[in-house]
């Protein structure tokens, strides 16, 4: 069974006896323009609502020339971690049009190097990397620092493979520094770490 066919914002204008500028200032929220009134602007959203649209994020892409989506390469070994950074990333990007993309599999440089090609070639509007240590003659970092010198957004997560792009570190110090404290206002002594 086929998906039923999307709701255009023509539809839309025809059943509100609008024009379709009308609609999509009316839909964005943004400054416009047009000028509608309170009680033109809630009937459109309503009839909206009513037929089900769905904002189109390939045709806002076309025309912003924008992928709407940000790369993230990540390792296997950083699962614990991966978990709670994708999801802190989703929520982050909840009230945006912006989605994840996700490669879970970049442990070593010959890796990341070819989620990093499929990551552009999907026009990804910013990456985020675990970075995965190199062996001679790879150089995932050179094409990391080739892109942040161009002005595209990196950042590095949870290893500093290129000093001079952004990196966000897990201090294992103050996480020891703060668990230990919790421990202690708990009343405990006798502390032991494994």
């Amino acid at each position: 069974m086929l998906p039923p066919k999307p709701v255009t914002m023509n539809e839309i204008a025809r059943q509100a006896g609008v024009s379709r500028p009308a609609v999509s200032a009316a839909l964005s929220g943004k400054q416009s323009t047009i000028s509608l009134s309170a009680t033109t602007r809630q009937r459109i959203k309503k009839i909206a609502e009513e037929l089900g649209y769905r904002r189109n994020i390939v045709a806002q892409s076309f025309i912003k020339q924008k992928s709407f989506l940000i790369g993230f390469i990540g390792r296997q070994e950083h699962f614990v971690y991966v978990l709670d950074t994708t999801k802190g990333i989703e929520d982050a990007l909840e009230h945006t049009d912006y989605s994840l993309l996700y490669y879970y599999n970049g442990n070593s440089a010959a890796d990341q190097a070819r989620y990093l090609r499929k990551s552009l070639e999907r026009r990804v509007d910013g990456l985020i990397v675990a970075p995965a240590p190199e062996r001679q003659g790879e150089t995932t970092a050179q094409q990391l620092r080739g892109l942040y010198d161009s002005g595209f957004p990196v950042v590095q997560m949870y290893r500093k493979l290129a000093p001079e792009i952004p990196v966000v570190m897990v201090s294992d110090h103050a996480i020891g520094r703060m668990q230990t404290e919790h421990l202690i206002q708990l009343g405990h002594r006798r502390i032991a770490h494994y």
